[in-house]
């Protein structure tokens, strides 16, 4: 009852459905005198979630709950570790030093089943993240809430408030020990956008490593190694442009991403999170510049020419830069209407036109050439995209 009354007032989340579940699945056990932990529940609750809402398979909560919660499951079914949970002995001392240990197997476990999906759909990792779940975890568990049940049972009575203060004392320590750990150097890892492949081996891999219990588990392994050698065989784009032609960026000679606008809102924020990249790894072509991070960057009222990879790219404000640009530029992105009968230099150019009816765009400069992808090039025949647009349009 107590957990159906979280569930109703928490918002009925995919974790908080998971949980509630799997714990009414718990409480039948431990009545009926059958095992508490096992995959059965895992499956029970990712059963009757996916049967009420299918499309809930795809998102990021229900991918890194479930696979939090079938990776410990795992771990717990092993002997050694339900040992580590009941061979504390009298001790206190002991018995705080195996619930420590538990805690950080807990929390090396959980953090190794989710990282995977952390790295595909946000492109990091926190790898701190176990230091800050050794401090906070026990905080929360001996602390907040205990305080929390505490101020329920008090609240009937209008004594709650004398729960309520020092169960805040105790989030903000968490919230202090969080943004302490996220301080420190390393804390988070960015990495480049994992390839689907590279992600599908990923899961398959950690499922094989879960729900087999026999010796040929260890196969799951292999395809885990290869899907994280995935990561090394991606390439980010060496231009981006968004669908408007008003963000663009240019990837520099030291990886970081160089911005002709101010890189702020969310296009910018997604480009520097599927290259790899922090907030703080960018730049910007404005001014001359030549030998450094910004390769060779001109700027004025009209546009910019940016020299980088063997390629002179134009970025084009203003339509009396055309006749100067199409001679000098192998590229071209424009924000004006670019007739190609009367700039035939570039071997690449993208417009206002363009952009309006293929959506943001993505430049690869490589040796072979140069490789072009659109929004209206990947949509994969999905009817909810806008884009391909038509010329013509009701």
């Amino acid at each position: 009852m107590g957990s159906l009354g979280y569930l109703l007032i928490s918002g009925a989340t995919l974790p908080t459905q998971r949980a509630f579940l799997m714990l009414s699945l718990v409480m039948l056990a431990v009545v009926i005198d059958r095992s508490a932990i096992s995959m059965n529940m895992v499956a029970w609750a990712a059963g009757v979630i996916l049967l009420i809402a299918p499309e809930s398979l795809m998102s990021v909560s229900f991918q890194m709950s479930f696979a939090a919660v079938t990776a410990l499951v795992a771990i717990y079914e092993l002997s050694y570790t339900s040992r580590l949970n009941h061979s504390g002995g009298r001790s206190k001392i002991r018995r705080s030093v195996y619930y420590l240990a538990a805690v950080l197997l807990t929390t090396l476990v959980a953090g190794a089943a989710t990282a995977p999906f952390a790295l595909y759909h946000f492109n990091q990792v926190a790898v701190l993240g176990v230091v800050a779940n050794l401090f906070a975890v026990p905080l929360t568990a001996l602390w907040v809430m205990p305080l929390a049940i505490t101020a329920f049972i008090l609240m009937p009575f209008g004594l709650s408030g004398l729960a309520l203060g020092p169960m805040g004392w105790g989030i903000e320590a968490v919230i202090t020990i969080a943004e302490t750990v996220q301080a420190m150097p390393g804390a988070v890892t960015f990495l480049p956008a994992m390839p689907v492949w590279g992600f599908a081996l990923l899961s398959i891999g950690g499922l094989w490593l879960c729900l087999w219990r026999l010796p040929w588990r260890a196969i799951g392994l292999c395809p885990i190694v290869i899907g994280v050698a995935a990561i090394a065989l991606v390439r980010t784009p060496d231009i981006l442009v968004s669908e408007t032609g008003t963000l663009t960026a240019v990837k520099g000679n030291d990886g970081r991403l160089l911005f002709q606008s101010r890189a702020h809102g969310f296009v910018a924020e997604t480009w520097l999170r599927r290259a790899g990249l922090s907030p703080s790894a960018t730049g910007s072509v404005k001014g001359p510049a030549t030998g450094d991070a910004r390769g060779d960057a001109r700027c004025d009222a009209l546009g910019c020419i940016v020299r980088t990879r063997g390629e002179v790219i134009a970025f084009v404000k203003n339509a009396a830069a055309l006749p100067e640009d199409c001679v000098v530029a192998t590229i071209i992105v424009s924000r004006v209407p670019v007739r190609d009968k009367h700039c035939i230099g570039p071997k690449i150019i993208i417009d206002r036109f363009d952009l309006w009816r293929a959506g943001a765009h993505a430049l690869w400069l490589t040796p072979a050439g140069i490789q072009v992808k659109s929004v209206a090039g990947t949509n994969n025949g999905r009817p909810w995209n806008i884009y391909p647009r038509k010329r013509f349009q009701n």
